[in-house]
């Protein structure tokens, strides 16, 4: 089977699809002279910080694109998001994936740091006598900045590795103390972990100090959300038909020939609250079949159908315009009806597959996707392994699928 056409017609059809989608919903800009104007943002729940958005005054009308030079700010209506225009350095360590090496902690105290000048959106989590902001950039690493007056600093967490040994450096934690040092109350700052709700909760304690003359920002915090749906598609599946030989202590490989297959079901996500939904658990209901011919001495023809469940969990590298996730996980898949037959090639007549046939076929699954409003569309590709049951025997199963589905839970 040839799968790079297949993928790379899905991916223009991805591609034309969601750039011609947006999420235009209520929200105010706020300019540079702190004058507001009500009308519609291109709301993208973005992860990575971003330097422009799209605004329109009415739905009906064009769309303009506002800089971080246009604008101090804009607030989403309906949740109440806002973000504000800052400038601001802060040192690149990247904390995730590859750890740095230093050889100790003296030489990491000496390091050459490496400064960079950042504008962005920023988005404001706590607002009062000190404001906490998150900031993303392109390696999303989640930066947090404090701003105490018109001082912008930001709050330093790295994890480095020491020879073999992981270091998670809070030097946050020190900043704080110093930072919050007039507060009312004692504060938990050594048992505050680098994350939006803790270090949320930590900043509007403190501020909740000062109430009588600052008021406080009503940030919601990030939560788990479910998602839940309809699935449909279609599925290309082959096999590969393999068995000892008879003559030889070799393998006999036979190749099934591909067919497309219907598919469908419903799913039910959880989105972790982490990283702004990054992250989500994915359970899928689906029934799918096999079915392939493969011919050796005679045709055999597998036409099984099975009712699956699929456990995967979906990873979003960019939200933007569009939206990709990444797909991995496990299906396992209960047979539930079989209507394979052999063909006799001398004669031409057929007759039930006698063979016995595995119950249960378990596989692999990897793909890709992206969602825009209630749909998303996904190409999958899932590696089980088959139904055969005899010793030696193995019927490796291969299936390319694309799938749409419409979320009932957003």
């Amino acid at each position: 089977m040839q799968k790079t056409p297949h993928t790379l017609i899905l991916f223009l059809f991805i591609s034309t699809f969601c750039n011609a989608q947006s999420n235009f919903v209520k929200g105010v800009l706020i300019n540079n002279q702190k004058d507001t104007l009500s009308g519609y943002i291109d709301y993208r729940e973005w992860i990575k910080s971003p330097s422009e958005i799209s605004f329109k005054k009415e739905t009906n009308q064009a769309s303009s694109i506002y800089n971080v030079n246009d604008l101090r700010g804009f607030v989403i209506d309906y949740n109440k998001e806002t973000y504000e225009a800052l400038s601001f350095e802060f040192e690149k360590l990247p904390r995730h994936l590859t750890k740095h090496q230093f050889s100790s902690l003296g030489i990491y105290a000496n390091r050459k740091k490496e400064i960079v000048d950042k504008k962005k959106f920023v988005r404001l989590i706590s607002k009062g006598r000190i404001n906490l902001y998150q900031f993303v950039d392109s390696d999303l690493d989640i930066q947090f900045l404090v701003k105490e007056t018109d001082k912008i600093v930001p709050l330093v967490y790295h994890i480095i590795r020491i020879d073999n040994e992981i270091a998670k450096l809070r030097e946050y934690q020190i900043q704080l103390t110093n930072l919050l040092s007039d507060a009312c109350k004692k504060l938990p700052i050594e048992k505050t972990e680098y994350s939006l709700n803790e270090m949320k909760d930590l900043v509007d304690n403190y501020n909740t100090c000062f109430t009588k003359n600052v008021k406080l920002q009503i940030t919601p915090k990030d939560k788990g959300k479910f998602e839940y749906g309809l699935l449909g598609g279609v599925s290309y599946s082959t096999l590969n038909y393999i068995y000892p030989s008879p003559y030889t202590n070799s393998v006999i490989i036979l190749k099934g020939k591909g067919n497309l297959m219907p598919i469908g079901g419903i799913y039910l996500n959880y989105v972790l609250a982490r990283g702004r939904g990054k992250i989500a658990v994915v359970n899928e209901f689906i029934t799918y079949s096999i079915k392939s011919t493969v011919k050796g001495i005679d045709y055999s023809h597998f036409n099984i159908r099975y009712l699956g469940l699929q456990n995967l969990i979906r990873y979003k590298v960019y939200l933007g315009n569009p939206s990709i996730y990444l797909l991995l996980g496990l299906s396992n898949g209960l047979l539930i009806n079989n209507n394979s037959f052999v063909e006799i090639s001398s004669t031409g007549s057929t007759r039930a597959d006698s063979r016995e046939f595995r119950k249960h076929e378990e596989g692999i699954v990897g793909g890709i996707g992206t969602s825009f409003n209630k749909l998303m569309i996904e190409s999958r590709y899932t590696r089980g392994n088959g139904f055969a049951v005899e010793q030696y025997t193995n019927t490796p199963t291969n299936r390319l699928e694309i799938v749409i589905k419409y979320n009932l839970g957003k």
